[in-house]
């Protein structure tokens, strides 16, 4: 469905007349379809208080089910939100996803899912609170994605050190502590197991930057390797 071919029809402008009737805080805008609407909450057409968007938005919310029109509104307001989420999580790198459309199909399906759970209901905050469970649903499923494929990875402790350690070294040894971190390793551990055994530094190398020694920083790594393999 093509927002800019139903956003501003007959159907529409009914719609929001039938909304407007019962939510007030949608009447207070004056705007005549949803696609304006849209333009006015977003900050593209006038300036409204903060306060005025997230009650126009509780408002949709509350009316998630008096049509299609409704959702789609919706979902696009968390535009914005979502495309935070999909940078965030490199698109779904290291998940289950097979490549970027997959994962942005299932971004928005998540969207959709989380509005139509909290239909009727009001939010104080509702793109906040939209976008944070629908990034934590689609963590939690590149996490467990991840813990599963990490305890299958052939890790060789010979393995020479790579050529590159520029930015898209540390992109990945920042994403792959941001996965594991305070859930299944404590921070300093997945830094460790990330730098050692994927980004190839050897311990030795560590040991001269973190201020402990090899022995230690051996034991460390079989305790964070025992606990990915739990």
């Amino acid at each position: 469905m093509e927002w800019d071919l139903v956003a501003h029809t007959s159907r529409s402008r009914r719609l929001l007349a039938e909304i407007a009737a019962v939510e007030p805080d949608i009447a207070r805008l004056g705007v005549t379809d949803l696609a304006v609407l849209l333009d006015v909450t977003s900050g593209r057409r006038g300036t409204v208080p903060e306060s005025t968007v997230h009650g126009a938005l509780a408002a949709l919310v509350r009316q998630f089910d008096r049509g299609q029109l409704v959702g789609i509104t919706l979902v696009r307001a968390l535009l914005p939100g979502l495309a935070r989420v999909a940078m965030r999580m490199r698109w779904g790198a290291a998940g289950p996803w097979n490549d970027r459309e997959e994962f942005a199909a299932d971004l928005v399906g998540s969207a959709w899912r989380h509005l139509r759970e909290h239909a009727g209901e009001t939010l104080s905050r509702p793109c906040q609170t939209i976008v944070d469970q629908v990034r934590r649903s689609l963590r939690t499923d590149q996490e467990r994605h991840w813990r599963t494929s990490a305890r299958c990875l052939p890790w060789d402790p010979a393995r020479p050190e790579p050529a590159d350690r520029g930015v898209d070294a540390l992109t990945e040894l920042a994403f792959g502590l941001e996965l594991v971190a305070g859930t299944v390793l404590a921070p300093s551990d997945a830094t460790l197991l990330l730098a050692n055994r994927v980004l190839g530094y050897g311990l030795a190398e560590l040991a001269d930057v973190s201020g402990q020694s090899v022995a230690q920083l051996s034991y460390r790594r079989r305790c964070a390797e025992r606990a990915l393999a739990r």
